[in-house]
């Protein structure tokens, strides 16, 4: 509990909080164009690629870019809407961010 406390009192000291909302709001404006991206305000992202062998086949090929993303497969996802999963954090420059899309959309287009 004391740990739990401790973070959230870092959490209202330090300016972390706007700089994660920061890269959230940049990530979202950035992949507006990818149609398969679910648009989220929180730090959680999602690509869509509607079965189990894709999401799979996305999650380790951007692995191979020393991205992690996880791939939501069916049955944790509705059958035809399986993803991968991106967690934006605050510590991460725009210049990361523009890199990480570009890896996405590099990703897509094999």
């Amino acid at each position: 509990v004391n740990a739990i406390l401790n973070a959230y009192q870092l959490l209202i000291e330090s300016d972390q909080k706007d700089v994660l909302q920061n890269n959230i709001s940049y990530f979202y404006s950035k992949t507006n164009t990818i149609k398969a991206m679910i648009k989220s305000q929180s730090a959680i992202h999602s690509l869509v690629v509607g079965s189990n062998e894709k999401a799979d086949l996305l999650e380790k090929k951007l692995a191979l870019k020393n991205i992690s993303s996880p791939a939501l497969p069916s049955p944790t996802v509705p059958e035809g809407t399986e993803r991968v999963r991106f967690c934006i954090p605050a510590y991460n420059t725009q210049k990361e961010t523009d890199l990480l899309i570009k890896k996405i959309q590099d990703t897509l287009l094999l």
